[in-house]
């Protein structure tokens, strides 16, 4: 009980940390980020009529995430703030089931806690803990699953079974690609040659069930438009990578592949710097890894500041202003920089990080992939363990990644699944041993806490300003959303059309008429009649935020 105690106390101090940054980062204010005003209107949908909607913005089935924003709002009323406030206790929940997961491999004190702040560090996890967007949500049920799963393998408990192929199933309904949790227990579990075949073949019948179940759900959802389902521009890019021009997938393979392990690389530098040496079997092999890693990592930087391609290289919350978008017209659209931008020799820095951490995890698989080959020459592999299932998530959810549609946010989840696997080879006797790595790795935690802390405040600090402007013209002014380019998120809520045609000299996001806009700097033929400025944390200046009106505006009157 002793020992249970500790971990509890470990867990709840771990939160309480967590709540803080949070408190410190302040995202309140009644406003959707990003996609979640699509998510968002499914879920009023369902507590004013009952029904069951989606907008067709969005590809995703949505169901579970719907219900659980539902429950909070019939508690307090809906709101986008409550709506943010349901998918940060989903984060909550995530942090604990990786926290067990942790105990599962290691029973390091330290490196318990260095992994979960690790975690809340990350930009991608604590800036998506603050929206409804899917990413938290199919993140949670994602790490329930994999803790039940792998305290199956680890205890061949048939009652740790049954929640993870629920938690499995619930993830499918949220974004279709959960199919893959049960895939990769489906495969792995075939080969426990423990129980008969009948067994082995249950969990690809309920892959199937579940995948049948699915398409029907699917089938019986009305959109006012094309079904965002078959059309969509995820299928469209998918149907192109695969043409000649393309090589037939293998140019999308290689160069979204090799985004994926830059970016993988960033984020789990803390991890492989600790890892160097483990990966390294002898001493003096650790010298020539480091040198030829090093020379790798300058080598490549060359070539990819030459072609001005330093990260962030597929932002869609990661930008080189910060933590985004910053959905207004003159930022996201016509690409001007009138707020402050994080300088090139930064990104520069964070990109040579990203090569230097993508090789060292190269570097891991290729080992691993080596051991397996050698197991199987030998004839002694088991393919029923915990690990094997680990790798197989891996890989299925990288796939898809790389034919499909890529964005940094992606990743979150590949994060703690390398942890469990790193997790497993790092001992407990040489980690804090390396003092060097060590802090080096304390110090790469400690900079994206910060630079989480400071731009997601900044985020939601020019956000409050915005849709206090918005607010001001549609209800003092007396101006119509259909009349204004206030922004994606601004725009998508109140003018959202699924057979919306662009015109030229307007934004692509639902704008009929922007007679009134606004943006962070000032736009030709526009007067600025408001400006909210806001200070941000991350550049320590004030940047403003304008409303502006045409001046050829001849409607308006004060």
């Amino acid at each position: 009980m002793k020992p249970r105690y500790k971990n509890i106390l470990e867990l709840v101090c771990l939160l309480c940390i967590y709540i803080g940054i949070v408190l410190i980062i302040n995202p309140r204010g009644n406003f959707p980020t990003n996609d979640d005003w699509s998510y968002s209107r499914t879920v009023k949908i369902l507590l004013d009529t009952g029904s069951f909607q989606l907008t067709g913005w969005g590809s995703l089935p949505l169901l579970p995430q719907a219900v659980w924003g539902s429950l909070f709002c019939k508690a307090f009323g809906f709101s986008f703030e409550v709506l943010r406030f349901s998918t940060f206790i989903l984060s909550l929940i995530s942090l604990i089931f990786i926290y067990l997961t942790i105990l599962e491999f290691s029973e390091n004190r330290f490196l318990r806690l260095f992994s979960v702040l690790f975690i809340i560090s990350n930009p991608l996890f604590t800036a998506s803990s603050l929206t409804f967007m899917t990413d938290i949500p199919f993140f949670a049920v994602g790490m329930a699953a994999v803790y039940f799963y792998l305290r199956f393998f680890h205890t061949e408990k048939y009652m740790y079974l049954l929640p993870a192929l629920l938690f499995s199933i619930i993830s499918i309904f949220v974004r279709q690609i959960g199919l893959l949790f049960l895939l990769s227990f489906a495969l792995v579990f075939f080969f426990n040659h423990k129980v008969s075949i009948a067994k082995r073949l249950n969990p690809l019948l309920l892959l199937f069930i579940s995948l049948a179940v699915l398409i029907i759900f699917q089938d019986n959802i009305h959109f006012s438009g094309p079904s965002p389902f078959t059309t969509n521009s995820r299928m469209e890019n998918l149907r192109e990578t695969f043409t000649a021009s393309k090589l037939f997938g293998i140019a999308p393979l290689l160069k979204t592949g090799g985004m994926i392990f830059l970016y993988l690389g960033v984020f789990l530098s803390p991890l492989l710097i600790l890892f160097t040496k483990k990966l390294a079997v002898r001493n003096e092999f650790t010298k020539r890894l480091f040198i030829y890693t090093t020379i790798f990592t300058i080598c490549v930087l060359i070539v990819l500041y030459a072609l001005h391609k330093l990260m962030p290289l597929r932002p869609n919350l990661i930008w080189t202003y910060g933590i985004g978008p910053a959905t207004l017209k003159d930022a996201d659209y016509l690409l001007r920089k009138n707020i402050p931008f994080i300088p090139d020799s930064i990104w520069a820095i964070v990109t040579a990080i990203g090569i230097y951490g993508g090789t060292l995890l190269a570097l891991l698989f290729v080992k691993k992939i080596r051991y397996y080959l050698k197991k199987v020459k030998s004839g002694s592999i088991v393919l029923y363990s915990s690990e094997i299932f680990i790798i197989a998530l891996l890989i299925f959810f990288t796939i898809p990644l790389c034919f499909g549609e890529f964005y940094d946010r992606y990743l979150l989840l590949h994060i703690p699944l390398v942890l469990f696997l790193l997790l497993r080879r790092i001992p407990d006797v040489d980690l804090m041993s390396q003092r060097l790595p060590l802090r080096i790795a304390l110090a790469i935690v400690i900079v994206f806490g910060l630079f989480t802390i400071l731009s997601t405040h900044d985020y939601f600090a020019w956000n409050r300003n915005r849709w206090q402007l918005l607010d001001y013209t549609m209800n003092e002014l007396h101006v119509k959303p259909e009349s204004i380019d206030g922004g994606f998120e601004f725009n998508g809520w109140y003018c959202y059309d699924p057979l919306y045609r662009k015109s030229p000299d307007k934004t692509w996001w639902w704008v009929r008429d922007d007679s009134f806009i606004l943006t962070f700097g000032k736009m030709q033929n526009y007067t600025v009649i408001k400006t909210a400025p806001y200070y941000s944390w991350l550049f320590q200046k004030e940047v403003s935020v304008n409303l502006s009106m045409k001046v050829s505006c001849s409607s308006f009157r004060r």
